[in-house]
């Protein structure tokens, strides 16, 4: 039996899941996505929810972990951060380990 669920979610995936713009390999990332959005991420932290929820089935607890991107704004990681705890997460944290590595 696991101690805990870890669930990693990140500002940018949250706004492909609240109907953000199409992103095409190869092709520069649309600007929605590297601006604050809050209406996207607002939109689409329902699919970060739902997993919550699901994973809160097995009686563990459940932490999230919000993956940093240089050009996430501290106004869209504290959205995602309230929409988890809301959603039933025992914590929801900011991790920098795309930006620094082992250090974040």
């Amino acid at each position: 039996r696991p101690n805990c669920v870890l669930l990693v979610a990140t500002v940018r995936a949250l706004k492909m899941h609240g109907k953000g713009p199409k992103v095409t390999a190869g092709r520069p990332i649309p600007r929605e996505y590297t601006e604050e959005n809050l209406p996207l991420v607002k939109a689409g932290v329902c699919n970060m929810q739902k997993h919550i929820e699901n994973a809160n089935k097995f009686g563990v607890p459940v932490v999230v972990c919000i993956n940093r991107f240089a050009t996430d704004t501290e106004e869209e990681l504290e959205e995602v951060r309230k929409a988890a705890m809301a959603a039933g997460a025992d914590a929801a944290v900011v991790g920098e380990h795309h930006a620094k590595g082992g250090e974040g």
